[in-house]
């Protein structure tokens, strides 16, 4: 959770640029939670990656139409 409420400090080619004057500024950013739900709800995707999967799938699968 602390890296959440860090301040991170733009500056150099990572500043903030001005909508108003189009200049590169110096700014900080940080995030706030202010509400937080009573439930959280994490999504997990599960694969095995190797050099074969980068090919794409192996055979052609037929699928029956309704």
């Amino acid at each position: 959770m602390h890296i959440l409420h860090a301040i991170q400090v733009l500056e150099g080619a990572n500043c903030y640029q001005c909508d108003a004057c189009r200049a590169k500024v110096r700014a900080h950013r940080s995030i706030q939670v202010h509400n937080v739900a009573p439930v959280v709800v994490v999504a997990l995707k599960r694969f095995v990656f190797t050099a074969a999967s980068l090919l794409g799938p192996s055979k052609v699968r037929e699928y029956r139409r309704w």
